[in-house]
């Protein structure tokens, strides 16, 4: 067998450090074409900016969609693509989804939640709630989420990174935001990292909630 066949995942029975040491291998290979930070979650998909350009916002995001769909090439073409692993990573929506969904194959016990966790963080949507509403709604799943992920930091003797839960509870939040609140999304987008603040932005969408509220009402 070939060093690029032992690569690949789903030949044969895999165990839980297989599939770790197959995860430290296509790491490697994402970060080599500087692609990890799109399957990590660290760089999301474009939110247009105010006051920019579309051809720019087009050129970004087609961008950031040429990353993604390569990322999810190198992590399938590691796989067998004969595999109960392939067939189930296939269904992934975008290369943080897939390895998402990878490694709650491998994942028992306090794991065995965790890829729920995440699918219910991305698909909570605003809808016809408040903004309050929709935020109470996805606090209780980032608490969730939060507490999982400390059991498993304990279990495995590690640190919860605090910060990166903040921020993809920061930039989910903004994402499931109704398109009534584009201009907000397009006005914060250009944050640092220091303003992607959960109760900041929250309030912020209030705010806006509340002016676009009192704009609708009648008046006598």
């Amino acid at each position: 067998m070939s060093d690029h066949e032992q690569q690949r995942l789903g030949e044969g029975e895999v165990t839980l450090v297989q599939y770790q040491n197959w995860a430290v291998l296509v790491k490697v290979a994402l970060r080599k074409k500087d692609l990890w930070t799109v399957v990590s979650g660290e760089e999301l998909k474009p939110v247009r900016l105010q006051d920019e350009e579309e051809a720019i916002f087009t050129l970004r995001k087609r961008d950031w969609n040429r990353k993604d769909v390569a990322a999810v090439e190198i992590i399938l073409d590691h796989i067998n693509f004969k595999s109960d692993v392939f067939t189930a990573a296939s269904i992934g929506t975008d290369a943080f989804n897939t390895w998402k969904l990878i490694e709650s194959l491998f994942i028992t016990e306090n794991k065995g939640g965790l890829f729920t966790l995440y699918t219910q963080l991305v698909e909570v949507k605003q809808g016809s709630d408040t903004v309050m509403k929709y935020g109470n709604t996805l606090r209780r799943v980032v608490v969730d989420l939060s507490n999982a992920l400390k059991i498993l930091a304990v279990d495995e003797g590690k640190d919860v990174d605090i910060w990166m839960i903040e921020k993809l509870q920061a930039f989910a939040f903004i994402a499931g935001l109704n398109k009534s609140f584009d201009p907000y999304k397009s006005m914060v987008a250009s944050n640092p990292d220091g303003e992607w603040s959960f109760d900041k932005l929250l309030k912020g969408a209030q705010d806006r909630e509340t002016l676009c509220s009192s704009n609708a009402s009648p008046s006598f």
